[in-house]
């Protein structure tokens, strides 16, 4: 957004829709069902790459009868028990011992995975409500502690079998082995800059990655290449890339990469979504701000408007009635982006956000 559009002229707005770190494909999966026994001992194992952070994620427990008896909010960080892998146990009292279903579900839109065990009925409810029931077919005892654990060697869900053996909950399992991702993508972001979109990236580790290919879609299903950004071969530092759309779609763009191995395998990483609006309501400029100076505001409502700064843990920090015209001093302000939303008669009409730099 430049500072010398005019107020009554259409202003092109860029309101990023998705921000979040992701992995290629499905490598953080539930890895153990304990649903027998006291109820102290049951729980749900959950393993992934090394550096994973768990509060990300959100685990919904349903029993046999498709009811939702548990939502729970995972916590922690996955260390590297072997591989680059780690194991961490939940324990979920819960759990019915006559089976049901488990969903592990990533809130910043990464894995989600949905498993079904002994007797389960179709889940009745969100989040898991419609999916299919996935009945690993086997079935967890009590004496003694057989739990339902995943073995075999690999890095992603599908390289693995599930088995029944003794517990070894907090553990990689007994005959499982983790080999090295062939790419590790810690970021996937995208940023708009006045009419175009920047996407950033970020890699922990690479083996033997050729290149990535940056695909666009407009409806989320459809997607055309768009661009290739050679990649690193074999590297165990992290590594940064760009991609710069300067043609974006008006409405929402989705963008997915498509890494490739040197051996031809492909790998996708999740979407994110950025959306370019047409919005004659308000500009801020200058944008981004020195920290200390003041932003000015400008709106084509004239009345009854209320402009919120939001900063990234959703907190208004400020809020201020305007006619048209006003400014907001930053002294006070942590340098950082910030999210806006002009209201006006209750209802948010504008939105957008603004950085404030050193």
């Amino acid at each position: 957004m430049t500072q010398t559009i005019k107020i009554n002229q259409l202003l092109l707005v860029g309101v990023l829709l998705l921000l979040g770190n992701v992995l290629f494909a499905q490598d953080v999966f539930i890895n153990e069902v304990r649903y027998k026994g006291a109820q102290a001992d049951r729980g749900v194992e959950v393993v992934g790459p090394k550096g994973t952070d768990m509060t990300q994620f959100i685990l919904y427990v349903y029993d046999e009868s498709g009811t939702e008896v548990k939502t729970m909010p995972l916590t922690g960080t996955l260390g590297d028990e072997g591989g680059g892998y780690d194991a961490i146990w939940y324990p979920v009292a819960e759990l019915s011992d006559g089976g049901g279903s488990t969903y592990l579900e990533n809130n910043v839109k990464g894995i989600d995975h949905f498993v079904s065990f002994e007797n389960p009925t179709a889940p009745t409810t969100a989040p898991a409500l419609g999916l299919p029931l996935n009945n690993i077919g086997l079935q967890s005892a009590l004496t003694p502690a057989i739990t339902l654990q995943l073995i075999g060697t690999g890095t992603l869900y599908p390289d693995f079998t599930w088995v029944t053996q003794a517990a070894t909950k907090d553990f990689i399992n007994t005959s499982q082995s983790f080999t090295a991702l062939p790419v590790q993508l810690t970021t996937f972001q995208a940023s708009i800059k006045e009419s175009q979109v920047e996407l950033y990236w970020n890699t922990a580790s690479e083996v033997n990655n050729k290149e990535f290919i940056v695909e666009r879609s407009m409806d989320g299903e459809q997607f055309e290449r768009i661009g290739v950004i050679a990649g690193a071969g074999t590297s165990s530092k992290p590594k940064d890339y760009w991609y710069v759309d300067e043609f974006p779609r008006t409405g929402i763009n989705y963008y997915r990469l498509q890494q490739v191995d040197k051996d031809g395998r492909t790998e996708y990483s999740d979407v994110i979504i950025a959306e370019l609006t047409v919005s004659n309501i308000a500009l801020l400029m200058p944008n981004p701000v020195t920290q200390g100076h003041e932003i000015q505001i400008f709106s084509s409502l004239t009345s009854d408007i209320t402009i919120q700064l939001i900063d990234t843990n959703g907190g208004v920090v400020i809020a201020k009635e305007f006619n048209g015209m006003a400014t907001i001093n930053t002294s006070t302000l942590e340098r950082g982006m910030y999210f806006y939303r002009i209201i006006s008669n209750g209802q948010m009409v504008d939105s957008g956000k603004i950085m404030i730099v050193r």
